[in-house]
């Protein structure tokens, strides 16, 4: 994807296939298909969830992986596919955009594997709650109120 460019991913597109970007912007409001449809980001690339769009994965354990850039997740949809759900080498991800499908709940992140960059889900009242966070490095900033919504080993 050039620097320049930006793609939007509508909520009908049904044949989506693997992701990779490493510059340029993509919104996606469209339910990725299932098992097919991985994320890896890097260098100055810019991936956005929006509405109820969902990157749905692969079944190799590969379904964001953010390697640089910034992914943002601004959908009420779980983080969707097979474990892990999303695993952060460099860069940032930031939840704290994040929708839960109804204002009691929180959103779904799945297994979260941390080895650098930063994950951000500071935002109080709507952030992701992880299954499992695993940290071996880099950044996780998370407001005092909500420390107990995920697991850290």
């Amino acid at each position: 994807v050039s620097p320049a460019c930006f793609v939007t991913i509508p909520s009908t597109g049904t044949n989506t296939g693997p992701i990779v970007q490493d510059s340029g912007r993509i919104e996606l409001f469209a339910v990725t298909k299932a098992t097919k449809s991985p994320v890896i980001l890097s260098g100055s690339a810019r991936f956005t969830t929006k509405e109820s769009g969902q990157v749905s994965g692969s079944n190799a354990g590969d379904e964001i992986r953010v390697l640089g850039g910034l992914y943002s997740h601004e959908s009420d949809a779980d983080l969707g596919g097979a474990s892990p759900n999303l695993v952060v080498y460099g860069g940032r991800v930031d939840m704290t955009k994040a929708r839960a499908a109804t204002g009691a709940e929180y959103l779904a992140m799945g297994v979260v594997e941390l080895y650098g960059g930063e994950l951000d889900i500071s935002a109080a009242g709507n952030i992701g709650a992880a299954t499992t966070l695993t940290k071996y490095g880099g950044t996780v900033l998370q407001s005092a109120s909500t420390v107990g919504t995920s697991k850290f080993t």
